[in-house]
């Protein structure tokens, strides 16, 4: 078995590329909290590095399947965007404090949100879940997801 990796420590990068910055890390949960609310699918997917992007959301249980592909990550959003008339992430205000840089390309952004899914012909709800999103600048110089970590929190799913 290989690890994939996409960082070697200490190696300096043989091409132009940038580092990535606070900004990036919000411009990117910015853009997905508008593709969620949205509900545009392929917008999503797009976000999510196709070489190395994982998806672990808030609505999957231990018998899905490992979402590292496109593919996959897509058949987890036409479920959980697809399913619902209305999708509003509501992440908490950004915060520097939130976002841990792993090296000068790759950065942790974790916290606490709710969604509010109101479902095709039923009743809104709340889910209250925590999340890890890890994002990186890609060697071609973009910003993408390379995991997305998602799950309810104790407090559960509520009834608006």
């Amino acid at each position: 078995m290989t690890v994939q990796s996409f960082w070697t420590p200490g190696k300096k990068s043989d091409t132009k590329e940038t580092s990535l910055s606070l900004n990036d890390v919000r411009d990117l949960m910015q853009k997905w909290v508008a593709m969620a609310q949205k509900r545009d699918i392929d917008g999503i997917v797009e976000l999510y590095d196709e070489q190395v992007g994982r998806l672990l959301g808030t609505v999957d249980d231990k018998s899905s399947p490992r979402r590292d592909t496109s593919e996959l990550i897509r058949e987890y959003f036409n479920h959980f965007l697809g399913d619902n008339e209305k999708v509003v992430p509501m992440f908490p205000r950004f915060d520097a404090k939130d976002v841990q840089f792993i090296d000068d390309k790759t950065a942790a952004y974790s916290g606490y949100y709710t969604f509010e899914l109101t479902p095709k012909g039923g009743d809104t709800k709340i889910v209250n879940a925590k999340f890890t999103y890890i994002i990186h600048r890609t060697s071609k110089g973009d910003v993408k997801f390379v995991l997305h970590n998602s799950g309810i929190t104790p407090a559960g799913v509520v009834m608006k």
